[in-house]
């Protein structure tokens, strides 16, 4: 006869059973999981007088986990099915041959293999069981705050950043090898998250984040508020919040300093193991990152938590850039109940890392989950594609957190200040910071502005950044006037939670600024849960009441003293020593020491250095200074700056984005009188940047001047049809080095690069800073040679790529779709290129109105009406002046079916008259059939039928004498 254990074991694993069958779900499945642990407990006890008390601890555990998921399985109103409960169990193949009476597990389906448990090598058993639908595996916190009340209760930034983004990526990683099946989220790092991941039910919780002690030696774990302020959670509060979840927490990875005390919080409440950091211990970055990669990589390929934690401990050992004093810094507590049924913590150290008794099958979490891909549970909102962060962001940690303090609380947000002083930088910072965290619903849609000069150009830049996240706006073909493509646009963010960043606002300000301002007013009337930050060199005002909403202005001030001196370091090419800092006489008798930039009086002598004083902490000035170090000394920069140094005058040409005409300086529209010195700073710092760029390379001044004729960027196919293949690459290098230009890439949401740019390399885009451009144009403005070489060139190769565009546009395909992204990239390059100022004197280009013309055509199709009027205009303009017919007549016809979409159906005659003379001038057969179907279509609107039906009869005269490839190429 069996012991009563073995009968009360046998008895629990039957009404868990009886309670769960009947419901395919991932409860189900962990309820089989410990039917299965209590069945194998009920054989270990057969034959035997008595179970032990580790049999019973585990049993009482075991019993206590059915109960709860019977409680949850009943407060789900689940319908217990006890006839199929019955069928089962006669009809399924037992899955433990010594256990009859059990049914066997839903998961049969999966292959059981007879394997046995071995120490160190973890092997799969009998029905794997797949990863949990409703109960998270692994939860993942990641607490970053931006600021932290000192002990006066001032905010103040924290300067120890934490790189996130690697151990995301480690993370990922170590799944991805692994293999399993694993459900993963992400989640905020709030209290209220973490209350609300415990209550629902996680395997793991991993934290990363800060830890610290007060005066009184009380530890505090650091979360985060939505502003992204420091919120301390003290141990006696972090234990209620455990206690009171039904938590089935098996591991908390705590990786913080000072974490000790946390993990016995933990292990108190319950948690079965802890890894942690010791009490008055600091760990590297770069030692937690790694250890939590082998640690998890272990635990997932189904090792045990002691095997896995003495695994990334060995690995932290054998890095090669951390101490090895580091591994030891790293704790794992276990709970006393896995060894004598006390609810205390126990330290593994190496003398007892692995307990004397064997471990129990959840001792490694993951043994028996199927092979897969692993699944990330975290919350995706729907737009959250965003512009790469920069790569250095120092001192900004306060304003950022002033500008999500202000979206919090405010609907529209404008971030002001000088040109290069790190406004996109911050509004991407900010985007950046709130996505992951999850603070707007539907996501964060970002766009930038520049080159848009009215309300029409805004519509199609956010058409188009609609289209990268998948949402199809109305086609332009299809679309009834400008009114109704504003329409569905707006329509998009109807009831949306989104944060809508625009970068480089103050161009559309410029342009038209009554016109933009009444489109703000109508996306912020469209949506009452859509919020705005903008980037500009000035607000957007509530001239005329055009805005219901208050706009809060953020005006971005230089970097303080510290700050600037961390990113001179960053971008010098070389270390700096003490000597060469130092400016009084006695330089000889102190000894040569590297600068790195980690002692803080050695930031301090740097920051009061007269170069960093006449830079002002201005960044984009600091960041062109800075390379000159490569072979300069820090007196021998400092007289560069000081003789380039002159006062800011000039005439505003352009609208504002060009030099004045006698090149004496740079003209900034919106700027504040404080300002001009901002603008005097930056000036001087670009002028020896670039002599020291052409003093390597004289060929460089051109690619520099090239890239000013193309400021919406230019991608490496526009280099090498321009320039030529092969030839551009250095220049580039020598560019970049110094700061001049940036490289970024283009990204969509599915295949991850850029539609029109799919070959390796080929979807990087090189730009210029606004400010960075309207100098380039300054030079060019000075040398007419190279001002007509590179003209022709760019209107040549932006002629074909318009051609190519308006083929594309309707096919209907997806390629046709994303296309529209691709005009508006296109778009400011080519205006840009069609409007630079030319000397009359210059030879006839032809190639202008080849421009204007594919340009205007692409504008038409694509709904841009105004936009095209313009176009066309500022074409007629320049080939009248060259007297180029053909292009002339090109253009009379689409300014005529513009007049036609205007319902001015008389001056769309007169405009299709003029085109049929000036293409019959030139013998354009072609041409003339065309206008000559367009006229007629006016004569229709006017109801002159017999003077349409003469213009037909002669459009298909001259139609039928035409060749087959010739009537194929018509538009």
């Amino acid at each position: 006869m069996l012991p009563s254990h073995h009968h009360g074991f046998r008895h629990a694993a039957l009404e868990v059973g009886k309670e769960s069958i009947s419901r395919e779900n991932s409860l189900m499945e962990s309820a089989w999981e410990i039917i299965r642990q209590l069945a194998t407990l009920a054989d270990l006890v057969v034959g035997n007088s008595s179970p032990t008390p580790l049999d019973e601890i585990r049993a009482r555990e075991l019993c206590k986990r059915a109960k709860g998921l019977i409680e949850r399985e009943k407060s789900a109103n689940a319908n217990i099915n006890k006839e199929a409960f019955c069928s089962s169990t006669r009809s399924s193949t037992p899955s433990i041959p010594a256990s009859p009476s059990i049914p066997a597990s839903p998961a049969s389906q999966y292959s059981s293999q007879a394997t046995v448990w071995t120490r160190g090598t973890p092997t799969p058993r009998s029905n794997p069981r797949p990863s949990s639908g409703i109960l998270v595996d692994f939860a993942v916190m990641l607490s970053n705050p931006l600021v932290i009340h000192n002990q006066d209760g001032h905010l103040v930034p924290i300067q120890d950043r934490l790189d996130h983004e690697q151990e995301r990526r480690l993370l990922s990683d170590s799944l991805d090898e692994a293999a399993r099946g694993v459900t993963v989220r992400y989640v905020p790092p709030t209290t209220d998250m973490l209350r609300v991941v415990i209550s629902n039910g996680c395997r793991i919780l991993h934290f990363s984040g800060h830890g610290v002690v007060d005066g009184k030696n009380n530890d505090y774990l650091v979360f985060e508020n939505e502003q992204g302020c420091a919120h301390l959670l003290d141990m006696p509060t972090l234990q209620n919040i455990v206690q009171a979840a039904n938590h089935s927490l098996e591991l908390v990875f705590i990786a913080s300093c000072h974490s000790h005390s946390v993990g016995e919080v933990f292990i108190t409440a319950g948690v079965k193991y802890a890894v942690c950091i010791k009490k008055e211990a600091r760990i590297m970055d770069e030692a937690s990152i790694t250890f939590s990669r082998a640690f998890y990589h272990s635990l997932f390929t189904g090792h045990t938590i002691p095997e896995a934690f003495n695994i990334g401990r060995s690995r932290v050992r054998a890095a090669a850039n951390v101490p090895n004093s580091e591994c030891e810094k790293f704790v794992l507590l276990r709970s006393k109940s896995r060894i004598l049924g006390l609810s205390s913590p126990v330290e593994n150290t190496p003398a007892n890392a692995f307990s004397p008794i064997e471990p129990w099958e959840d001792d490694a979490p993951f043994y028996n989950y199927v092979e897969g891909k692993w699944r990330d549970a975290s919350s995706r909102p729907f737009f959250s594609l965003l512009p790469a962060p920069t790569s250095f962001f120092l001192g900004r940690e306060g304003d950022l957190h002033s500008i999500m303090h202000m979206l919090n609380h405010q609907r529209f947000v404008t971030v002001r200040g000088p040109p290069g002083i790190g406004k996109s930088t911050l509004v991407k910072a900010v985007a950046h910071f709130a996505l992951p965290r999850q603070l707007f619903k539907d996501g964060i849609l970002y766009t930038s502005l520049r080159g848009c000069r009215g309300p029409n150009s805004v519509v199609a830049t956010l058409r188009a950044a609609l289209a990268q996240h998948s949402l199809q706006v109305l086609s332009p073909k299809t679309a009834k006037g400008k009114e109704q493509m504003e329409a569905k646009v707006i329509e998009q963010f109807r009831g949306r939670n989104v944060l809508l960043v625009l970068d480089n606002a103050e161009d559309p300000l410029n342009g038209e600024p009554a016109a933009f301002r009444a489109l703000i007013r109508r996306l912020l009337d469209a949506s009452k849960n859509l919020k705005l930050l903008f980037a500009s060199r000035q607000a957007l005002g509530n001239s005329g009441g055009f805005l219901d909403v208050a706009e809060k202005v953020y005006t971005l001030t230089p970097l303080q003293p510290l700050h600037a001196a961390r990113l001179f370091l960053q971008w010098s090419p070389r270390p700096l020593n003490l000597l060469e800092l130092r400016t009084d006489e006695k330089k000889e008798e102190k000894k040569e020491t590297e600068l790195t930039g980690q002692g803080e009086e050695a930031l301090v002598t740097l920051a009061e250095h007269p170069v960093m004083k006449f830079l002002n902490g201005h960044p984009h000035a600091i960041t062109l200074a800075a390379p000159l170090l490569r072979d300069r000394s820090l007196d021998e920069v400092l007289g560069l700056l000081e003789s380039k140094s002159r006062p800011t005058s000039g005439s505003k040409e352009d609208s504002g984005h060009s030099s004045s005409g006698d090149g004496t300086g740079l003209f900034v529209p919106g700027l504040e009188e404080d300002e001009e010195s901002v603008v005097k700073i930056l000036e001087a710092s670009l002028q020896v940047s670039f002599d020291a760029v052409v003093k390597a390379n004289s060929k460089t001044k051109d690619l520099f001047c090239l890239l000013g004729l193309l400021p919406g960027g230019a991608t490496a196919s526009d280099l090498e049809a321009i320039w030529g293949k092969n030839t551009w690459e250095g220049h580039v290098q020598l560019l970049l080095k110094a700061s001049l230009i940036t490289c970024s890439q283009r990204v969509d949401k599915k295949s991850g690069i850029g539609s029109w740019g799919r070959r390796k390399g080929k979807n990087r885009v090189y730009r210029m800073f606004p400010f960075v451009c309207t100098f380039a144009q300054m030079l060019l403005r000075k040398d007419e040679d190279l001002r007509s070489n590179l003209l022709r060139r760019c209107r040549i190769h932006l002629a074909h790529v318009a051609d190519g565009l308006f083929h594309k546009m309707g096919h209907g395909t997806r390629e046709s779709s994303s296309v529209y992204a691709e005009v508006e990239f296109y778009k400011h390059n080519m205006w840009n290129c069609l409007r630079f100022a030319e000397n009359k004197a210059t030879a006839k280009d032809t190639k202008a109105g080849s421009l204007a013309s594919a340009f205007a055509s692409v504008l038409l199709f694509n709904g841009q009406i105004d936009a095209c009027t313009k176009t066309a205009e500022e074409g007629l303009r320049l080939v009248r002046r060259n007297g180029d017919a053909l292009a002339e007549a090109n253009l009379q016809k689409i300014l005529g079916i513009v007049a036609s979409q205007k319902r001015n159906i008389k001056l769309a005659r007169e405009r299709f008259v003029e085109a049929y003379h000036l293409y019959k001038s030139v013998g354009c057969k072609l041409g003339e059939a065309v206008s000559l179907t367009t006229l007629g279509y006016a004569h229709v609107r006017m109801e002159g039928f017999a003077k349409a039906r003469s213009c037909y009869e002669r459009a298909l005269g001259h139609f039928q004498k035409l060749s087959h490839h010739e009537v194929k190429d018509i538009n």
